[in-house]
């Protein structure tokens, strides 16, 4: 699912619309590229835009995504992100609250009651926005009105245009364990707080903390806060950004790989 945040898109979010494929390729590592054109005004935001976003298998069990956004005519906010719900215990597996998470982050970006951010740059250690460490979502979480879903500031990044590591998420009931690189500036961690009675697959219903998700994105209402990364494309120019999952699960001493499709969730 791919939003572009105002928090989350526009009226009906690029989740909504049809879209076009521009390429498959197959084979051991095969990819899809998708495209769709966003006309001015549409998601709030000023301009038409050229979207693209390519899922590609690109080695043993690991799923890239790249996404691309090129303004037309005019300057224009453009902050794509992938609103990807994980479960390591299965689709089906329950809540997330016993998955063990790190997050390569010591600051994030406070947000007032509805969900935006105030500008500030706030420390995380010792407060229950802290995964500077390995710690299980729930352990923290009755201390989080409604559960997590707050923007983190990627130590690594600095302006950099590679991949840089941004998580780990580990299901001990599983073994198994994901890593994300990616490389935009912040991550928005969110626990599937507002998850009710969504029916998904194998006739399986989610309920709240039925998934988390780690968004990579530039900072959400950068164009309010002179200190936060810019997002605003210039006509002509594209924005780029990509991330890439790595899923294995370990057997005692030894490191095996497990098939992709055993690992994502719906």
């Amino acid at each position: 699912m791919i939003s572009l945040f105002d928090v989350s898109g526009g009226h009906r979010g690029f989740s909504r619309v049809i879209w076009t494929v521009k390429k498959i390729v197959r084979g051991e590592f095969p990819s899809i590229t998708l495209y769709y054109r966003s006309f001015n005004g549409e998601q709030g935001f000023p301009r038409d835009l050229d979207v693209y976003v390519t899922y590609n298998i690109s080695d043993d069990y690991q799923l890239s995504v790249s996404m691309r956004g090129k303004s037309l005519t005019e300057a224009t906010p453009v902050n794509l992100a992938q609103h990807t719900y994980w479960n390591l215990r299965g689709h089906d597996g329950g809540s997330i609250l016993s998955h063990r998470v790190r997050i390569f982050a010591s600051r994030i970006t406070p947000v007032d009651a509805d969900l935006i951010p105030t500008g500030e740059l706030a420390l995380v250690q010792g407060t229950p926005f802290d995964f500077l460490r390995l710690e299980t979502v729930g352990s923290r979480i009755d201390r989080i009105p409604g559960g997590y879903d707050i923007n983190y500031v990627v130590d690594s990044w600095e302006g950099k245009m590679w991949l840089s590591r941004v998580a780990t998420v580990t299901a001990e009931e599983t073994g198994r364990r994901m890593e994300l690189w990616a490389d935009q500036p912040g991550v928005q961690f969110y626990t599937g707080n507002f998850l009710r009675g969504v029916k998904g697959k194998g006739g399986a219903v989610y309920e709240q903390h039925a998934g988390l998700c780690l968004e990579t994105q530039g900072f959400p209402d950068a164009v309010n806060h002179p200190k936060f990364p810019s997002q605003i494309v210039a006509a002509g120019d594209t924005r780029e950004g990509g991330r890439r999952y790595l899923n294995h699960c370990r057997t005692s001493r030894r490191l095996t790989w497990s098939r992709l499709d055993k690992v994502l969730s719906a």
